[in-house]
């Protein structure tokens, strides 16, 4: 929810990158979490399971690294 809610909102503050970035953290970590809730309740290929756990935190950390730098940039201005 957090993640399509600051898509949205960035869809209406497009200079706004800080809305971008968060949105597509969150939405990575829904994924990570639907991956590892669905692995908790179903058995998987072991390497499918590994591959996707050792995928997903880069995409993950990128946009998390983007949102901090883009929020606490002191050259940005803010209107």
């Amino acid at each position: 929810m957090a993640g399509l809610g600051s898509l949205a909102l960035f869809a209406l503050r497009r200079k706004e990158r800080e809305y971008l970035w968060f949105s597509l953290a969150m939405l990575f970590s829904a994924v990570s979490s639907w991956i590892d809730f669905n692995y908790a309740l179903r058995p998987w290929n072991l390497y499918v399971r590994d591959v996707s756990a050792e995928a997903l935190p880069p995409p993950l950390t990128l946009p998390l690294l983007a949102f901090y730098y883009s929020l606490f940039n002191p050259g940005a201005t803010r209107s």
